[in-house]
């Protein structure tokens, strides 16, 4: 099983057009918050580039995830995965060790507005913020919880993957329930809307702890995750 951990593992940092997409992404986002700290006073640089940082994480996070999920459609396409089940490699194993880079992947691209938003500040003031100097674990735990927050979109990604095994269809499917569908439950009927994991990561982050509405993060995670290996297991791969 080790095995299929690492070919995913290589397969997930060797993309040429995933680093080419992260650069694009960084001069975006370094440009913003270039500008926007150019036009706020020094006092409010720190509180400012935490935000700031955060909303990008994690807006990126739900993009990354549509992403990561819409390369796994496109092996059904290549029939990679037709060849890698017909060697012996468990169904399951390979959802899993997918699952497992594509964490890797996502925590790349969430901490890349983090990382520069702390350096841009960095330049601006000379040296890191004396506020930074003793928040680094605070910082660290900020981003940890952001993060899980996206985790039932990549789950979700990988599900609408492997049921439909098409490139749009995964693209439109997580960003149209990310962007359309929670935003307009929410809106007409907020008594639902409130046990979407959009809710639900919002309400988490105001008080993160050991809660329903982080067990309900998790339920979201692992039930899509376990609907694609159910999906998976019953797939015929051969036409």
């Amino acid at each position: 099983m080790s095995g299929i951990f690492a070919v995913e593992a290589r397969k997930a940092f060797r993309r040429r057009g995933a680093w080419l997409l992260l650069l694009f992404a960084a001069v975006l986002v370094g440009l913003v918050q270039f500008f926007v700290l150019r036009e706020q006073a020094p006092a409010r640089h720190y509180a400012l580039t935490l935000v700031m940082s955060a909303q990008m994480a994690q807006n990126l996070g739900l993009f990354a995830a549509a992403i990561l999920g819409a390369w796994t459609a496109q092996e059904y396409g290549w029939r990679t995965l037709a060849l890698l089940f017909s060697r012996g490699t468990g169904r399951l194993d390979w959802l899993l060790a997918r699952w497992v880079s594509s964490l890797g992947s996502l925590a790349l691209v969430m901490a890349m507005p983090v990382v520069l938003g702390l350096t841009i500040l960095s330049l601006y003031h000379g040296s890191l913020p004396a506020q930074l100097q003793g928040n680094g674990l605070r910082l660290l735990e900020n981003f940890l919880q952001l993060f899980l927050t996206v985790l039932p979109y990549l789950s979700l990604a990988l599900f609408v993957a492997v049921a439909a095994r098409s490139v749009a269809a995964t693209l439109s499917g997580v960003l149209g329930f990310a962007l359309v569908l929670e935003a307009a439950i929410n809106q007409l009927w907020p008594h639902i809307g409130q046990y979407l994991p959009a809710a639900l990561g919002k309400a988490w982050l105001a008080h993160p702890a050991l809660n329903a509405e982080l067990g309900g993060l998790l339920i979201y995670t692992l039930g899509f995750l376990a609907l694609a290996g159910m999906v998976l297991k019953r797939q015929d791969l051969g036409g």
